[in-house]
């Protein structure tokens, strides 16, 4: 995340979380704020001081303001390093005790198997969160030599990182926000990846060409739900996809839907509430999973 220049910006507390905190996020971007920090529970967008007057914003704080559970605070902070603000809140992270995330201010670690640089801007997924750090985890047993892996909301592009990393031969992302794919791209160059191939692009249109060999969807538990019949579509027989972005307590209506589409439920992992799992595109003779 880079802000840049002494300037005075606005705070706005909401308290979101999931689907609704995605949401709000990418209608605050497109009104003009700049960065954001999920708590839990909680979202926290900052707007520079001279466009917090603009009819948007205004527009969008009276529509928070007049939710009473929603709004948690509106208020002026002071000018400051925002950059080195943003790092005092960026701790490295350790994943499954293999792969070590961090910023370019951070040292690096020699013991870690694995290690990227993520600068994550305005797009969630620095391994923090727990819908990241299981999806990544969980990548980290699943076959990547030579393969072809779809992400699908790449974000900061994260896992479409760690699949180039993991051996993929080809990763194909997307996000429909471009703010997004430019930070991921930003984080790709920055890791030396030269499999990573990022577009700015919808769910609904978006076609990767080539079957693939894993697709990774950390995104919200609607857009999970309705676009597995593509997911499935874009998986070659004998492939996984990797799902996350709601809770536990989705996680028999996400198994449904995937199950409609012929794949197979292969097992899941949950950390504070959120929920991560593992579905496999059965070849013509393998039986149905768990």
């Amino acid at each position: 995340m880079s802000l840049t220049g002494p300037e005075d910006y606005w705070e706005l507390t909401l308290a979101v979380e999931g689907d609704a905190a995605e949401i709000w996020t990418a209608r605050l971007a497109d009104a003009g704020f700049e960065m954001f920090l999920e708590e839990d529970p909680g979202l926290k967008a900052y707007v520079p001081a001279s466009q917090y007057q603009a009819e948007p914003i205004q527009a969008l704080v009276h529509e928070a303001q007049g939710a009473t559970p929603l709004f948690g605070g509106w208020q002026h902070i002071p000018a400051q390093n925002w950059n080195q603000t943003w790092e005092n809140h960026f701790e490295p992270v350790r994943i499954a005790d293999q792969l070590y995330v961090r910023a370019q201010h951070h040292a690096p670690d020699p013991a870690a198997r694995l290690e990227l640089v993520i600068e994550p801007k305005m797009s969630f997924g620095t391994g923090h969160h727990a819908t990241t750090s299981q999806v990544a985890a969980f990548q980290l047993g699943l076959p990547h030599q030579g393969a072809t892996v779809v992400d699908a909301g790449s974000g900061t592009g994260i896992l479409a990182i760690l699949a180039e990393k993991l051996g993929a031969a080809r990763v194909i992302a997307f996000d429909h926000e471009s703010w997004a794919t430019e930070n991921a791209r930003e984080n790709a160059a920055n890791n030396g990846c030269t499999r990573v191939e990022v577009s700015q692009a919808d769910l609904e249109t978006f076609e990767p060409g080539v079957l693939a060999d894993g697709v990774l969807a950390n995104i919200t538990r609607n857009l999970v739900i309705t676009y597995l019949p593509r997911f499935a579509q874009w998986l070659k027989p004998g492939g996984w996809l990797l799902t996350s972005g709601y809770y536990e307590d989705d996680l028999d209506a996400v198994r449904q839907a995937a199950e409609a589409e012929g794949l197979a439920y292969m097992g899941h992992t949950v950390q504070e509430k959120w929920c991560a799992a593992h579905f496999g595109k059965p070849t013509q003779n393998s039986a149905v999973g768990p």
